[in-house]
Parts: C-alpha cells; structure tokens; sequence
C-alpha cells in the first residue's frame, strides 16, 4: 500500500467524524463498494457503506476496544480457509459494527505479485486515491439497485441490495430497457462511443461495461438529480477526474489490456462518462 502524503491528517478527520466505525481508506476500483465511492465523489459525500461481502482490511482503522475484541475472535474463531477480510467482515457485522470506506481514497495499491492467490485478480487500484483528502460527516446513501460489472466474467447484472442473493441478479441490458432504453438507440450509442477499438477488445464485454455505466449514469440522476450533467465541468477536481479514470479499467482489467488502458485513461474516461450521461438523459431508473 502506497500512502498519501496527507494520510495522517485523514485518518484523524476521519476518525473524529466515525470514532466508533471500522473504516477503511481503500477500496478496489473494481469491487461493488466502489460504484458508491464513485458516487461519494460525484456527489460529494465523505464516506460509504461497504457492500461487498468483505472489509478492505489494506489501511483499516478500528476503535482500539473493536481491534482487541477482533483479535481473540480470530484467535478463538477464525476459520484457516477463510480470507482475512471475509474473517473480519463476519466479526463486525456479528459485533454490530459500522463499516465505512473513506472517499476520497487515502492510499493507493501497488501492482506487485499476489502472495494470496489473486494474481489473475489484475491490477487492483483506488478508486480514486489523493494526496491531501479531508473528511467530513456525510455518509452516501445506498440506493437500492447496484449497476455491476462482475469483473471475472465481464458480464452486466443490475443487483437489488434488499435482495442480493445470485438468483436476484438481472442482466443490466434486460433492465435498461424496462427503464425506457430502446435496444437499437442503446447499441448504437455504443458503437459510437468505439470504445471496443480504444480497448483492443471484442465488442461483448466493451458493451457490457458501456451498458453498466448508461446504468450508474441513470441511478445517479434518479437520486441525485442533475449531478451526472455537472460532471462534465468538475474534471479539474482530482477525485472526480480519477474515479472516472478508474470505471472503466476497474470493470474490465482481467479481459482487456491494463497497459493500454493506462495509456487511454483520458479517453476511457470520457467514454465512462458519455454512457452515463446517456443513461442520465435517455432513461428512468425505478
């Protein structure tokens, strides 16, 4: 983990704002928890809820009675063949803990060979990591549909989170289209935006990424109405510009090119931003 030159001072603001929260200052670029920090860092909150089923243990802060308490729980109830970060999830939510993620992201994860397996994970970069973040109190509220790149598969699902269990997934195309896209307008955005030839890829898991943020894109205005239009002038703001360098590369790093999409960041970025705009516009999230 790479820390910011400002860690400190925000691990304080941080604290002094959620002394009895877990919290942590990453979160993987392409997990669940990082379509809301993106949408911490488009709508200015200070933190969200974690809602993939770990805690990003990298850079965890814990309240020193909740730190000790965890200790003899792993000591006493750990599980040899689970991952630390689901172990310690299960304790906090067992323990009534909050978990937070703080945004912006206060370290970076270095690219450097798993020593736990997860090397055909790809690069697993913030979110949207600065030097200097400060924190406030506001605590994004979690919508009720997820837009998600299930990055192992590169395939789209729409995820209600009232009722997250595998069965409940929806394609992301199947509901765009309840919410008023039409199929051939949808697939013809796409083509226009080229992102399949900025990705080298084929044109599949290109549209799959591109359909789940026409879906951010339509969640976003759905709860924080006209935010998504005023993106577009907020790209000087490092956390804005970064979370949507980050989209693209977070969805689709086991399928396309990492060092190609580093090179097309800018690019990929406002192709990021072109499909949720498109969703924002052309559709009405339910």
């Amino acid at each position: 983990m790479i820390l910011s030159s400002g860690f400190v001072d925000a691990v304080q603001d941080a604290v002094t704002e959620f002394p009895e929260s877990a919290l942590s200052f990453f979160v993987e670029w392409g997990s669940r928890t990082a379509y809301l920090a993106r949408w911490a860092a488009f709508t200015g909150a200070d933190a969200v809820s974690v809602i993939n089923p770990y805690m990003p243990t990298p850079a965890m802060v814990l309240p020193r009675r909740i730190a000790v308490e965890l200790a003899r729980f792993l000591e006493l109830q750990g599980r040899a063949n689970e991952p630390d970060d689901r172990e310690v999830l299960r304790f906090l939510r067992g323990a009534g803990i909050p978990t937070l993620v703080m945004v912006p992201n206060a370290v970076e994860h270095d690219d450097l060979p798993s020593i736990t397996g997860n090397s055909d994970h790809g690069p697993r970069r913030s979110v949207c990591v600065t030097q200097r973040p400060r924190y406030g109190g506001h605590v994004l509220r979690t919508p009720r549909f997820l837009p998600f790149l299930r990055w192992n598969l590169a395939s789209s699902v729409i995820i209600d989170l009232d009722h997250d269990v595998p069965e409940a997934h929806r394609p992301t195309r199947q509901v765009l289209l309840e919410w008023g896209a039409g199929e051939r307008d949808l697939y013809g955005a796409f083509v226009d935006s080229d992102l399949a030839l900025l990705l080298g890829t084929d044109r599949e898991p290109a549209f799959e990424a591109w359909l789940t943020a026409v879906g951010v894109g339509a969640v976003q205005e759905k709860h924080w109405p006209g935010t998504v239009a005023g993106l577009r002038g907020r790209q000087h703001e490092v956390s804005v510009r970064r979370a949507l360098e980050s989209f693209v590369p977070g969805m689709l790093r086991t399928v396309a090119d990492p060092a190609r999409m580093a090179v097309h960041s800018s690019e990929l970025a406002m192709v990021a931003l072109a499909a949720m705009e498109y969703g924002a516009t052309h559709l009405e999230a339910r």
